[in-house]
C-alpha cells in the first residue's frame, strides 16, 4: 500500500512539473512582458492541479518553475526567493477549496453558479498572492515599481486560471464519473462553460488575425501588448456574459 502511494506521489509530481514546464517556457521569449512576468497559460495549473493533487502537484510545480527560471538565465537569488511562494500559489487553492467543498462529493464538479463562484474565489485568491509575490521579487531584484507589475500578473493570472480552469474542472469530472462507471450527462451549466471556453479560442483566434492584418511587425511586444489588451477585455466580457447565463438558464437539471 505504501508503495502503491509512494509511486502515485511520484507519478502526479513527475507529470505535473511537465505540464508545468511544457506550458511555461515556450512562452516566455514570445510573450515576455516584464522583467519576471509573461503571458503563461500555466497559471491555470496551479488552482487546477492544487485542487486536484495537493502537494505532489506543488513540488511538482515549484521544481518546473525552478528549471525554467535556470533556464532562462535568473539569479540564484531569484531562484531562492521563489521556491516557497511557488508552494503557496498551489496549496492555498488545494486547502480552501477543501474548506469550500467540505462534504462535497464531486470536487471538480462545477454544475450551479454556487460552486462556479467558489472556484472563481480561489482563482482570485491565488491570483492576488501571485500578483504580491512576483511584484516583491521584481522590486527587490530589479527594482520595478509593483504598480506595474502587479496588476498585470494579477489580471493574466486570473484570466488564465478561471478561462482554461472552468473547462478542465468539467472535463476532468467527466472523466473521473466515466471511470467509476457513471454515465452522468452534462448539466446546462457545464455546456455554457464549455461553449464559453469555445468562443474564447475564437475570439483570441480572431483577435490575432484582425492585429496582424493591420500591418504590425509580427513577433513584436507591440502585436503581442495589442493582442492581450483587446484580448482581455472581449474575455473578461464573455465570462460575466457567460456567468449572466449561468444565473438565467443554468441549473442542476441532467441534460439527456
Amino acid at each position: 500500500m505504501k508503495d502503491k502511494k509512494a509511486f502515485r506521489f511520484i507519478l502526479i509530481f513527475l507529470l505535473s512539473g511537465a505540464a508545468f514546464f511544457l506550458l511555461t517556457l515556450p512562452f516566455h521569449k514570445m510573450l515576455a512582458v516584464f522583467t519576471l512576468s509573461e503571458v503563461r497559460p500555466s497559471a491555470v495549473l496551479y488552482p487546477f492541479l492544487g485542487i486536484s493533487f495537493g502537494w505532489p502537484a506543488a513540488l511538482g510545480i515549484m521544481t518546473a518553475n525552478l528549471i525554467c527560471d535556470a533556464m532562462n538565465g535568473y539569479s540564484a537569488a531569484v531562484l531562492i526567493e521563489g521556491l516557497i511562494p511557488q508552494l503557496i500559489y498551489t496549496m492555498v487553492p488545494y486547502y480552501m477549496w477543501k474548506r469550500l467543498m467540505r462534504g462535497e462529493d464531486h470536487k471538480h464538479r462545477l454544475d450551479s453558479v454556487e460552486r462556479v463562484l467558489k472556484y472563481v474565489l480561489v482563482c482570485l485568491v491565488f491570483s492576488v498572492l501571485s500578483a504580491l509575490g512576483v511584484s516583491i521579487i521584481i522590486y527587490v531584484n530589479f527594482h520595478v515599481n509593483p504598480l506595474q507589475s502587479a496588476p498585470f500578473v494579477l489580471l493574466n493570472n486570473f484570466d488564465m486560471s478561471v478561462m482554461l480552469g472552468c473547462p478542465l474542472m468539467v472535463l476532468s469530472n467527466q472523466i473521473i464519473s466515466r471511470r467509476a462507471g457513471s454515465d452522468r450527462s452534462l448539466t446546462k451549466n457545464e455546456i455554457i462553460i464549455l461553449i464559453t471556453a469555445l468562443v474564447q479560442v475564437l475570439i483570441m483566434v480572431n483577435v490575432v488575425i484582425v492585429v496582424y492584418t493591420m500591418g504590425k511587425k509580427v513577433g513584436t511586444y507591440d502585436v503581442w501588448n495589442t493582442i492581450y489588451i483587446i484580448g482581455t477585455v472581449l474575455i473578461n466580457i464573455s465570462m460575466l456574459i457567460s456567468l449572466v447565463c449561468m444565473a438565467l438558464f443554468g441549473n442542476k437539471e441532467i441534460l439527456q
